[in-house]
């Protein structure tokens, strides 16, 4: 049996197909190349002919423009019908014949040929349209986005759309679409990119027949902008187009890339009901990216109430509200005050990850100075411990401001006199330490001073003072 080629032949956008080769094909195809060596280094010729679908006439003038990828070859049919096209190639190649004339219907054509070779066709049929009255366009003279099916993709894997299609249009001087007469060859690239095995299929491809030019991005391992590029030479000049974007989003969360904070670590939730703690979770893909946005998070607490779930943003974070009101909690290992929050979501196999926190509900503050008693001898002094915390014995919120001041005749302080509160859960912070000496005394006679402590802040005030001796 004979062997024969397959072509392949199309109408618009060009896409380069495999090569297969069957058995028992009809000889008579009017697009199968009979290719013949010719011995010449790199030079091949293609010739075959143009006639008139209804009438079987030949074409004269009809325009044959041959495309083979890293060049292009123009002629015109002679007055009996034929054309001739010679040109050089490295490598056998699939190219692609596009034949028009004014009054007729362009047809596309895609051959494969081999290099030092004579390649003759069968005739090529071009049928006559209704009107011929179509404008033809002008060379390409700018190139700009159409279209593109999705702005935003998933990383792979993610579940989310991994590809989208991005549509270019060439236009002449005029903004008319070029014809497919003065079809072009579209390269595509990047611009900035996150450097995942993210790609662009095809990287080069013809216009078609409105003009029009298409790519599939395909999204990699890595989140991040993508930008698109499309360049098209005419003549000795480059038309480039302006970057597309395309984001690329993470994927599923991981145990590993799971975060919780809280906008205060202690709040004044036991002082009163109502106040608000903003709780955010972090969620990143097993590639440290932000995972897809509208991930959802699910947010439990020991105390108060807290809203049920969130969904992430494009940074991966997911925020809710613990408001303070019943249960006032009660931790089985930090004790009264202290409330277990949790984040929890699930991974690439379904399964529930989670991270907790403590969150400290405060209560209403109190100061107390030790000893309570004191005689500060002749050029001596004394030191004090003051205490300054909530009715469980934790420490009052950030900012709560805290005074020791004295009352007497030559008397003077040193320590934590003045003091501001930061954002903390230990009860380290509930103890302060002072000194009051006698400073300028050189009689031994009894002075009557008196020494108070005060603490302001959103736990409340309060306030404690103690009366003595100095010397």
């Amino acid at each position: 049996m004979k062997q024969s080629l397959i072509i392949f032949i199309s109408f618009g956008f060009l896409l380069i197909a495999p090569l297969f080769f069957i058995a028992g094909c009809d000889s008579s195809n009017p697009t199968i190349p009979d290719a013949e060596s010719t011995g010449s280094t790199n030079n091949t010729s293609v010739t075959g002919s143009v006639v008139e679908f209804s009438t079987g006439n030949v074409i004269d003038s009809a325009l044959v423009k041959i495309n083979y990828v890293v060049g292009t070859s123009t002629s015109y049919s002679t007055t009996s019908g034929v054309y001739t096209a010679n040109f050089n190639i490295d490598t056998n190649r699939f190219a692609t014949i596009i034949t028009s004339k004014v009054g007729y219907k362009t047809d596309t054509t895609q051959i494969f040929i081999s290099k030092n070779s004579t390649v003759s066709l069968k005739s090529i049929i071009l049928s006559k349209v209704a009107s011929t009255s179509t404008v033809q366009s002008g060379p390409p003279s700018a190139i700009y986005l159409l279209s593109q099916s999705l702005t935003n993709l998933g990383v792979r894997g993610s579940g989310s759309p991994e590809t989208g299609t991005i549509t270019f249009q060439i236009v002449d001087t005029l903004g008319n679409p070029i014809d497919i007469a003065h079809s072009s060859l579209v390269k595509f690239s990047f611009g900035g990119r996150p450097n995942g095995d993210e790609f662009l299929s095809p990287t080069l491809a013809f216009s078609d027949s409105l003009g029009r030019v298409k790519t599939v991005l395909t999204s990699g391992t890595n989140a991040g902008i993508v930008q698109i590029l499309a360049e098209t030479n005419t003549g000795s000049k480059t038309i480039t187009s302006l970057p597309v974007s395309y984001t690329i989003f993470g994927g599923h969360p991981t145990q590993s890339h799971l975060g919780i904070a809280a906008q205060t670590l202690n709040f004044p939730g036991l002082k009163a009901f109502g106040l608000i703690n903003s709780i955010t979770a972090y969620c990143g893909d097993k590639y440290s990216n932000p995972v897809r946005p509208g991930t959802s998070v699910y947010f439990t607490s020991t105390g108060g109430i807290i809203e049920g779930f969130a969904q992430t943003s494009s940074v991966g974070s997911a925020s809710v509200r613990l408001m303070s009101a019943e249960p006032r909690p009660v931790d089985a290992t930090y004790g009264a005050g202290f409330a277990l929050v949790t984040a929890s979501t699930a991974d690439e196999t379904s399964s529930i990850i989670s991270k907790s926190m403590y969150i400290l509900f405060s209560g209403t503050s109190s100061v107390a100075i030790s000893p309570t008693t004191f005689d500060i001898p002749n050029g001596g002094a004394q030191e004090f411990i003051f205490e300054a915390k909530d009715e469980n014995g934790n420490p009052l919120v950030s900012g709560t401001n805290i005074q020791v001041s004295v009352e007497g005749e030559n008397v003077k302080t040193s320590g934590e006199t003045s003091y501001t509160m930061p954002d903390t859960q230990s009860k380290a912070y509930t103890k302060f330490h002072f000194a009051v000496y006698d400073s300028n005394d050189t009689v031994n006679v009894a002075k009557r001073i008196t020494i108070k402590v005060s603490s302001t802040g959103s736990n409340g005030e309060a306030k404690t003072s103690i009366t003595g001796i100095s010397r």
